[in-house]
């Protein structure tokens, strides 16, 4: 036998039916085409075997019997204590295992067969014998029984059988040497294994080398025969299309191409791999997933062409893991990448090259940033594109958020463990559209655009320094910012059209708040600062200067900082502005500081407060009361011009308030001025009523606004019980209010005062309940409510005074009640719509007249009865 192609080899795996001479090993083998058996044996006998018979049954693949032959064989002289080879057995194609069962061996003249209950022994040597002779016994058998007989053969015939016998024994020699060579490589289960080294070493590694058949599931042992199975050589499974499945048990080594093109290969075990080398799994369009625990390298293109691979899951926290280039390459439908190990890049890391469909990626560490443009598209082939739709992105550890790392990509989470250097570079991610939610460690400096056009709603600034200009701008959805005391410099524009911010804390220790800072911030109501402008030193810093223009939604600011003037009209026009909180370290408010602060219902002088400027709260008309401290010397000229809801002023300084225009008007309409050591008046609240106690008489002095319906109270109640059955409302309480379109008012309400309803423009109508003791009605009580169409007059009313209704031109018909005595002048001056005047009083009123305050001056009829008509 020269040169056969071995195709399967191993040790013999059944019960031994005689363990002094079992069989050992045995190979398949090819030899002109015919299928073979060839069996080792070992005789462990003392004593020289001359002849064997056995029974062999052949099995196929699935395990099932195919065949059965007895064999028999002579003059084989196997040395004792020796292996020794049969001469091969010829099997059929489908043969792939097999059972031997031996029947019967010679030694010398003996024969030992197999029996039940022991091993019987029968004598044939050539010489008479006695037919009948005693057991015989050895240490080798349990009990034989031994027969005698004469030789039956002529002399001849022995010689031929030891001729025989040397050709056998050169035979035997021959085959021996070919086992030997052919022992480096066999097949396991239709695997091609080759020993490294010298197999009787037991120290002798495998590696698999090939495949022949066409399975389609197969399994690579960790170890054969104690022999440790190592590596899956270069091309060794190239191209073989049948195969889907494959279990490595071992820690491997998958070389070069090991599996290119096996195209149907739909799942690897690789737990237990530790190195893939390059194109080792190229091609393999099927291969659905990736799951390892023991890898140390991936080589370039390891993967390159998996099409419809959809899962990665790499894990190892004991060592690092080598990545090459392109490693996952056209990897089309891998959408989910999980590599829980650290990671050595190439320099070329472009290791998802051409696979664009990744949305969920996490990686233990990212490559080197610190002086490299690096960015996440670059692991995509494209560091400046988007060649990537990651939508969750999760980071272990980075160096440094370098320029542009996600700039114009579609993530919509991100997470980052830790950073070396806390830096977010410029434009780091601008312009990630879908990005709500991102976790990233404390940063000390935010770069220009970082996060320009995102869709996050907080961020966390505890611990940044500089947050450089435009970092935030066009982020429409941030609603928190958390700005620690370690912060000193806001960009020009850093938080520009963030419209969902509504509450800004900035830290004392800042010291520069960049121009237009908080452009178009239009939702921030409650503000923080240390200082107003740009710098604590600046001379005119306004809020417009961080704002681009009024805040006009600005409700509470609070100035933090040691600041001593407040700069000319720095809050001027803030129209939402309810409450200032100033440190008492200001001396000076400066011209209009305050000026049209309409909804500024409350301000606390700074305790050495000095000076205010001219109309420094002019127009200020919630502004209900104040305290003018100590140290104030002088108050501008109509300071608190138009402050017609300033009730009560409480005067600690020196000033005489007695002639209003000296003193900035600041007593003009106050019902109430108190000295040092007074306090304010009684104030009772309910229902969103408030009433104050002026000298035992009650007034209404606040309501709840923002009401379609202001049905004033029946009486002043406290815990439900009646404190005052009657109260009266003062002037100009529900002056321009812009919300109410009804007003009920019942006969609780005794006085009406001058100016009650002056110029609200949504008032429809106004009903004076039944049995109401309003005599008179002030002037301009309801001047200017343009909308008004329906006036109910009190019973017992007897003057509508001056301008009363003065431009109510809405306003088509009056009923003037029987007790009316007098109509001021221009009571009803252009109110071009009434049309109808029902005059029951003794007043001579006729059409057209301007008598009696214009009343008819536009009428088509005047009725003396309600029951008259045309």
């Amino acid at each position: 036998m020269r040169n056969p192609d071995v195709i399967a080899k191993g040790a013999y795996a059944y019960t031994q039916s005689d363990a002094e001479l079992p069989l050992k090993e045995f190979v398949f083998f090819y030899e002109n085409g015919k299928k073979y058996l060839l069996l080792k044996w070992c005789n462990r006998r003392g004593e020289t075997l001359d002849g064997m018979r056995m029974t062999i049954t052949f099995r196929d693949a699935a395990g099932a019997e195919i065949g059965k032959e007895a064999h028999s064989f002579d003059g084989l002289c196997a040395a004792a204590n020796a292996d020794f080879l049969l001469p091969k057995i010829e099997v059929s194609e489908d043969c792939v295992d097999f059972k031997a069962d031996l029947k019967s061996a010679r030694y010398g003249r003996y024969l030992y067969s197999a029996v039940e209950g022991g091993v019987a022994a029968e004598y044939v040597s050539s010489l008479q014998a006695e037919r009948a002779a005693p057991p015989v016994r050895t240490k080798h058998t349990k009990e034989f029984d031994a027969r005698v007989g004469r030789p039956a053969y002529p002399v001849w015939i022995g010689v031929f059988f030891c001729l025989l016998l040397a050709a056998l024994v050169i035979f035997t020699c021959v085959r021996l040497h070919d086992f030997k060579i052919h022992a480096y490589t066999f097949l396991k289960e239709g695997v091609k294994y080759t020993f490294v080294s010298d197999p009787d070493d037991e120290d002798s590694e495998l590696i698999v080398t090939g495949y022949h058949g066409s399975r389609k599931s197969i399994t690579v042992y960790d170890s054969i025969e104690g022999h440790p199975v190592t590596e899956i050589a270069q091309r060794a499974f190239e191209n073989y299309y049948e195969l889907q499945s494959v279990t490595l048990q071992g820690s491997l080594r998958i070389g070069y191409m090991a599996f290119a093109n096996c195209r149907y290969l739909r799942s690897v075990d690789l737990e237990q791999v530790t190195v893939i080398e390059d194109r080792a799994f190229q091609n393999c369009d099927n291969l659905q997933y990736i799951r390892a625990k023991n890898l140390s390298k991936i080589g370039d293109s390891a993967f390159f062409g998996c099409s419809y691979m959809q899962e990665v899951f790499i894990q190892n926290a004991q060592k690092p893991l080598s990545i090459g280039r392109r490693a996952f390459d056209s990897c089309y439908n891998l959408h989910t990448v999980t590599i829980d190990q650290t990671i050595e890049y190439s320099y070329n890391e472009t290791i998802f090259e051409g696979t664009q469909n990744i949305q969920t990626l996490e990686l233990k560490n990212f490559p080197e940033t610190i002086g490299r443009s690096v960015t996440l598209s670059s692991l995509f082939g494209n560091p400046w594109g988007t060649q990537c739709y990651v939508s969750k992105l999760k980071i272990g550890s980075i160096d440094a958020i370098p320029q542009n790392f996600c700039a114009d990509l579609y993530l919509n989470s991100v997470e980052i463990g830790e950073i070396g250097d806390p830096i977010v570079g410029d434009h780091a991610f601008d312009n990630c559209r879908g990005l709500t939610e991102i976790k990233i460690p404390p940063v000390r400096e935010i770069g220009q655009y970082a996060f320009g056009a995102t869709r996050i709603e907080y961020f966390d600034c505890s611990e940044t320094e500089i947050i450089a200009p435009f970092a935030f701008y066009n982020n429409y959805d941030l609603k928190n910012i958390l700005l620690g005391d370690d912060l000193r410099e806001i960009g020009d524009y850093a938080f520009s059209c963030c419209d969902a911010l509504t509450s800004v804390r900035i830290p004392s220790g800042v010291e520069y708040i960049g121009m237009n800072a908080f452009e178009n911030c239009h939702s921030i109501d409650e503000l923080t600062l240390p200082f107003l402008g740009n710098t604590k030193n600046s001379e005119n810093g306004m809020l417009s200067d961080i704002f681009g223009g009024t805040p006009y939604n600005l409700k509470v600011v609070t100035v933090s900082g040691p600041i001593e003037m407040l700069n000319d009209y720095v809050f001027a026009n803030c129209d939402s502005l309810v409450s200032v909180n100033l440190p008492y370290t200001v001396v000076s408010v400066g011209q209009g500081a305050f000026m049209n602060c309409r909804r500024l219902s409350s301000f606390e002088f700074p305790t050495n407060l000095v000076s205010i400027g001219a109309n420094a709260f002019a127009n200020c008309i919630s502004l209900g009361r104040i305290t003018l401290p100590p140290p104030l010397k002088s108050i501008g000229q109509d300071a608190f011009s138009g402050c017609y809801r300033l009730y009560e002023v409480l005067n600690e300084s020196r000033l005489d308030l007695s002639v209003p225009a000296i003193v900035g008007r600041v007593s003009e309409y106050a019902m109430k001025i108190y000295g040092a050591g007074e306090s304010f008046a009684k104030r009772l609240e309910s229902g969103g009523y408030t009433f104050a106690d002026f000298d035992g008489e009650w007034f209404l002095v606040g309501y709840p606004k923002g009401q379609y319906v202001q049905e004033l109270p029946d009486a002043v109640t406290r815990m439900g019980i009646v404190i005052s059955s009657v109260y009266s409302v003062p002037d100009h309480l529900f002056r321009e209010d812009d919300t109410m379109n009804r007003v009920i008012i019942p006969p609780a309400v005794r006085k009406l005062g001058k100016y009650a309803f002056f110029q609200c423009p949504m008032l429809r109508t106004v009903v004076f309940e039944e049995g109401s003791y309003l005599t008179d009605l002030e002037e301009g009580a309801f001047h200017s409510c343009s909308s008004l169409t329906s006036v109910t007059l009190p019973d017992r009313l007897k003057s509508i005074g001056f301008a009363a209704f003065s431009g109510c031109y809405s306003l088509p018909m009056i009923i003037l009640p029987e007790t009316l005595t007098d109509i001021k002048s221009q009571a009803f001056l252009d109110c071009s719509r009434l049309k109808t005047v029902y005059n029951l009083s003794d007043l001579p009123i006729v059409k057209t007249s301007q008598n009696f305050g214009f009343v008819a001056f536009y009428a088509e009829k005047v009725y003396k009865t309600l029951d008259e008509t045309d």
